[in-house]
Formats: C-alpha cells, sequence, structure tokens
C-alpha cells in the first residue's frame, strides 16, 4: 500500500485530500471545492497508472464533496446516508450508502465508524488498521482554525474517544497535512480553549480576537469567523 496526500495550499483552505494506491487500484478519500483543485486531484491520481475502484467522501460539506459534480463524476462514490442525503439536496448523486463495519478492497483491510454531531452532521471515518492509518475528515484539523458550533462537548468527546486508538499513528485530517497523534491533543486543546473563551465572551469580535491570540500561527480564519457566526448572538 502507498499513501498519497494531495492538500490544498492555505489560500486554498488546505483541505486534505487523499489515495490509498494498492496493487492494482486506487481508492480516493474527498474531493475539494473548486473544480480547478477537483481538476488537479484528478490529474495527480490519473498520474499513477492505476484505476480508481471508489471515491469515499468523509462528510457533507462542500469542500469535499463538490469535486464529485465534476472530476470525480464517473468514479463509484460512497458516503454515509446523511452525507448521501445532503449532497442529493445539492444536486451531488452519491452512488453508494457507506456503513459502519469492515471491508476488503485490492487486498487491503478496511475498517469503518461513522460519528455524529461534531464539525458536521455525521463523519465517515477510515482506518487502515495494517497500517496504523485513520482519516478523519473534519473530525481533526492541522494548522487550521475549526468549524465551531454551539455546542462542541460531542465533538471533544468523539475525539477522546479516537485517542484511545493509539494503534492508529497516522491521522490524515480534514484540512492540512498528515500528523501524527499529536493532532488530537491540539485539537482537543483547541476545542477546550474555545469552549472555555464562549463561556467568558459575549462578543464575537471578542471572541475572534481571544481566539487569534491564543492561536496566532493558525490559517484559515475564515473557518472561525463561520463558526463564530454560528455560535454568535449567544442563547440566553
Amino acid at each position: 500500500m502507498i499513501l498519497h496526500a494531495f492538500v490544498n495550499p492555505p489560500e486554498g483552505i488546505g483541505t486534505g485530500t487523499f489515495i490509498i494506491e494498492g496493487d492494482s487500484g486506487l481508492v480516493l478519500i474527498d474531493s475539494h471545492y473548486s473544480a480547478e483543485a477537483a481538476d488537479a486531484f484528478r490529474a495527480y491520481a490519473d498520474s499513477l497508472g492505476k484505476p480508481i475502484n471508489r471515491i469515499y467522501v468523509t462528510h457533507e460539506h462542500p469542500d469535499h464533496i463538490n469535486g464529485l459534480r465534476g472530476a470525480f463524476a464517473d468514479v463509484d462514490s460512497y458516503a454515509a446516508a446523511v452525507t448521501a442525503e445532503s449532497a442529493a439536496q445539492a444536486g451531488i448523486d452519491i452512488d453508494h450508502v457507506a456503513a459502519a463495519g469492515n471491508d476488503e478492497i485490492d487486498g487491503i483491510a478496511y475498517e469503518f465508524e461513522i460519528y455524529t454531531d461534531a464539525e458536521s452532521k455525521e463523519s465517515l471515518v477510515i482506518k487502515l488498521p495494517e497500517y496504523g492509518v485513520m482519516a478523519v475528515g473534519d473530525l481533526v484539523y492541522n494548522g487550521y482554525h475549526m468549524v465551531l458550533n454551539r455546542d462542541v462537548t460531542r465533538w471533544i468527546g468523539l475525539l477522546d474517544r479516537l485517542q484511545t486508538m493509539a494503534e492508529f499513528a497516522l491521522i490524515l485530517p480534514g484540512h492540512g497535512a498528515p500528523g501524527n497523534t499529536q493532532l488530537l491533543h491540539a485539537n482537543l486543546d483547541y476545542l477546550e480553549t474555545a469552549w472555555r473563551l464562549y463561556g467568558e465572551v459575549n462578543d464575537r469580535d471578542a471572541f475572534l480576537s481571544a481566539m487569534m491570540d491564543a492561536y496566532p500561527d493558525h490559517d484559515g480564519l475564515s473557518f472561525l469567523r463561520l463558526g463564530a457566526g454560528r455560535i454568535y448572538p449567544r442563547q440566553s
């Protein structure tokens, strides 16, 4: 097995897409937002000289699924049920509903889990247990601000659960480059800081300023602003 990462630069919001190369074919994970990025990812996949067996999308957000409209319209697509329903509402057809469980593709063992109500309504987690690899979509970011919801405690709980899976040493995040399990610690720190500040700060702009001060090296300010727009004004 060869793993390929094709990650947007920060100005392309750092969307992480990946290729699992087996002996005879390719399995892709996520598809980018812009047609330009999706086309570039498709060109890279085609350059490997093996057929694309399928593409999985980890969740319903357009920066991960829009490439199915064009560059990957001819590839068998898989997503969990809620993601497939959301895609259909956006005019994107998902060919197959992915369920939790195990599968073998091109001689490689896969494990699938579905988590709900974190960054997105539904997250498909794709594991390669023989290789210690886990693709987690936007459950985890690397070096980017996270898109917050009004109650992140469930998300924190899911990351705590992922931390117990120490055998998966390589994490493929939804934004940014692959990393080790320290990504889980960093994301927990970010969410816990955001939740604390949300409890202390009533003003959206003050919250944004505090988060930028806390994480000055993070890219993706648009993500931080989007999340702040979701959680402010605070509900009484």
